[in-house]
């Protein structure tokens, strides 16, 4: 015949039975190994990164990639236009008046502007990823600042007066050159913006982004470019 157990030996077994179910993960006592860690309810069985921020998806490390690529080509030049201007100034007045006063100037000036589009600007918004994954399978679509003129300078070497005439009286305008100057660059200008400059600028800084992002790995690139914002003159 088995003894029966004393009171202190089933103390002990009740004992035991509680650590066990306290150390077992979701049990009963789940909540009560939690306490005795220190740890808030139900943290030891909540999956890793909801309860804190998530990491960035894997989408965003490659819109950085792509916009720092296209932030270090700054000011995009894409296109030029040369040519030469002819202005004059001249305050012509009867014959007497020419003898005493007059002050002509003949500038022949030649001029380049240069246009393109300023990537330096662009943001996280206007590059997307628009499929992730391998570089077989990624696409990239950059939405570009609208081209604009970004230089208007005169040829030192080729720019010159070609003739002036002084009257006996007048002691000539010391700024009429660089007025004349001044005015052969806007007639340059226009003669850029006649020539559809922008568009073309437009048109060559899509294919450069096309081409730089595609040696940086991505199987296909959009490009996006609106029209010239303000009107070219």
């Amino acid at each position: 015949m088995r003894p029966n157990p004393g009171p202190a030996a089933l103390c002990v077994a009740l004992f035991v039975a509680a650590v066990f179910a306290a150390a077992w993960p979701g049990g009963v006592g789940a909540p009560l190994l939690d306490r005795l860690r220190g740890a808030a309810p139900g943290a030891a069985s909540r999956p890793a990164g909801v309860a804190g921020v998530a990491a960035p998806p894997r989408m965003t490390t490659i819109q950085e990639g792509a916009l720092k690529e296209l932030r270090a080509l700054n000011r995009l030049e894409t296109a030029a236009f040369t040519a030469d201007a002819i202005v004059e100034s001249d305050n012509k007045g009867n014959p007497l008046q020419n003898l005493l006063y007059r002050d002509r100037m003949l500038l022949v000036a030649r001029v380049r502007v240069v246009a393109g589009v300023d990537l330096a600007s662009l943001s996280v918004e206007d590059v997307m990823v628009v499929a992730d994954g391998p570089a077989e399978r990624r696409t990239l679509a950059v939405r570009l600042r609208a081209p604009e003129i970004l230089g208007v300078a005169l040829d030192g070497d080729a720019t010159h007066v070609y003739d002036r005439t002084i009257g006996l009286l007048s002691k000539g305008d010391k700024d009429l050159e660089a007025r004349l100057r001044r005015e052969a660059e806007a007639s340059v200008r226009r003669a850029a913006c006649r020539a559809h400059l922008l568009e073309e600028a437009g048109r060559n800084a899509a294919a450069a982004v096309r081409r730089t992002m595609a040696l940086a790995g991505f199987a296909a690139v959009r490009v996006d470019v609106p029209p010239p914002a303000a009107a070219c003159a």
